[in-house]
């Protein structure tokens, strides 16, 4: 059951975050994925190992996000400031999170299985950014066939390396 509440809270906290920035209200998404966040982190799995793992991979996701903008490939709504334009909003960095907690739960089923997780990666990645540019929250500044390739190797290298990090901290720290 706490796995079904995983995966339900992550997606309507996901959900917020893009229909929040769509209608200009960019902090109403991370709010409520931190709120996911605290009751996931603190109620349906007090974990330290994993609280730092999902701070880890937030801030990987940022850097891989920022990393993207940073390229002219994509860029997003719901900005710092005009001088941040290159940084990965607020809102990228609290799915990457909410991602994070999805790892060892709702998402569990992917541990050691690199190539599903590569493949699925590779889709549905790039399907949550065609999701954002059809509701105007992340543009496109190359095709959509080019930022689709783009993103499906950026997104299946993103999904074997996360959960190799979190083997890595499960061996390292005992299990979670």
């Amino acid at each position: 059951m706490k796995n079904i509440i995983n995966l339900i809270l992550f997606q309507f906290s996901w959900w917020v975050c893009v229909l929040g920035t769509a209608n200009g209200l960019s902090y109403i998404g991370p709010l409520f994925m931190f709120l996911f966040l605290v009751l996931h982190l603190f109620y349906l799995n007090p974990n330290f190992q994993e609280t730092k793992f999902v701070i880890l991979i937030a801030l990987i996701g940022t850097l891989v996000d920022t990393s993207l903008a940073g390229t002219g490939l994509i860029s997003y709504e719901g900005i710092y400031t005009q001088n941040t334009r290159y940084l990965a909003p607020l809102w990228i960095t609290s799915m990457w999170a909410g991602f994070a907690a999805t790892v060892n739960h709702s998402m569990y089923w992917l541990n050691n299985r690199s190539i599903s997780g590569f493949l699925l990666g590779a889709i549905f990645g790039p399907l949550s950014y065609l999701t954002g540019y059809k509701f105007d929250v992340i543009h496109f500044h190359t095709s959509i066939l080019n930022i689709s390739l783009i993103l499906a190797i950026t997104w299946g290298i993103s999904i074997v390396v996360i959960f190799k990090i979190n083997s890595k901290i499960i061996d390292i720290q005992g299990k979670t």
